[in-house]
């Protein structure tokens, strides 16, 4: 396939496949997602998304999920779909969980 690359004012190369990103609600429903190229508004979407400070759990395929650090600590709903993924790739304890709202989105996105 043809790709082409969309240049920051940092110089920074971002293909189209690294601004996607999949937001997973507590529901279970699952959105595909387009992150702005600018990282100071990529970081204040992700915030708006996931309700707060931003907590990074790293999974399979270089990929990370983007969630809220404070979720756990008020009235919240597991998401099971964000849990399981994290048990799969092992990046949190067995008897642990995600909680809120996560966002799956690639390293190049975080960086």
């Amino acid at each position: 396939g043809c790709f082409f690359h969309v240049w920051t004012e940092m110089g920074t190369m971002y293909s189209p496949e690294s601004l996607s990103a999949t937001v997973l609600q507590p529901d279970g429903e699952t959105l595909p997602f387009v992150l702005p190229e600018h990282e100071s508004e990529r970081l204040e979407r992700l915030q708006e998304l996931v309700g707060g400070h931003l907590e990074v759990v790293a999974i399979r395929g270089g990929r990370y999920m983007v969630g809220c650090e404070t979720a756990k600590d008020v009235p919240h709903v597991i998401n099971h779909v964000a849990t399981a993924i994290a048990h799969d790739s092992e990046a949190i304890q067995a008897e642990d969980y995600l909680a809120g709202t996560f966002v799956i989105v690639t390293h190049e996105a975080l960086a």
